[in-house]
């Protein structure tokens, strides 16, 4: 691994036909809504680990026993989300990363399972700017929310107090941190699939999503 000290942490679904991309549903139907979740999943878990950068697992809503999560092998073994609410559900799953002493977690970044533009290089950026100094490292969406953030310490300013599900998120969320002093960095944004319109955003995708 080329950062031994860090540790990736996948937020995904347990792919439950009609409670996953539950927006895209009137749009493409249940099973075609499940298909895509699994199909984004294993694009963004089979890019995390063909990157080698640092030891990554499945932070899972749901049974994260379900073979989605467990066919990577040289993942970490899955965990399971626990909170009420995102927000809570990010900071317990961190905290269970640094916490971890067999991995020796100095870093660890978090990101969704819904974003099949994520690509190692947006990975490695962020690692390199955490590995710098930078505490909080954020890849925006477009939607006004983040793919991918990163972070050098538990910092309880970014999970307490965001309304979570709005175009608010990141500038909530870059606002608590400068108020705590808390140095941050953006990178370039990336777009997920959330809604119908996204869908059309898929075509554009090389390789292309089969699903």
């Amino acid at each position: 691994m080329k950062y031994p000290n860090a540790q990736v942490l996948i937020f995904a679904k347990q792919p439950i036909s009609g409670a996953v991309k539950t927006r895209l549903i009137p749009a493409i139907g249940v099973d075609a809504a499940t298909r895509l979740h699994c199909a984004m999943t294993r694009r963004v878990g089979s890019m995390v680990s063909a990157s080698a950068l640092a030891a990554f697992r499945f932070a899972v809503a749901g049974d994260a026993r379900d073979a989605l999560f467990t066919e990577f092998q040289q993942g970490l073994t899955p965990i399971c989300q626990v909170g009420e609410d995102l927000g809570e559900r990010m900071r317990n799953a961190a905290k269970q990363a640094f916490d971890d002493k067999r991995v020796q977690t100095e870093v660890v970044i978090l990101i969704g399972a819904d974003c099949p533009t994520l690509g190692t290089n947006h990975l490695e950026e962020a690692l390199r700017f955490l590995e710098s100094g930078v505490e909080v490292v954020f890849v925006p969406a477009e939607d006004g929310g983040y793919v991918l953030v990163g972070m050098r310490r538990v910092v309880d300013e970014l999970f307490q107090d965001i309304a979570w599900g709005t175009s608010e998120v990141l500038s909530m969320s870059l606002k608590k941190l400068s108020e705590a002093g808390v140095s941050t960095q953006c990178l370039a944004p990336l777009w997920d699939v959330d809604t119908a319109e996204d869908l059309l955003k898929l075509a554009s995708l090389e390789p292309p999503l089969c699903w």
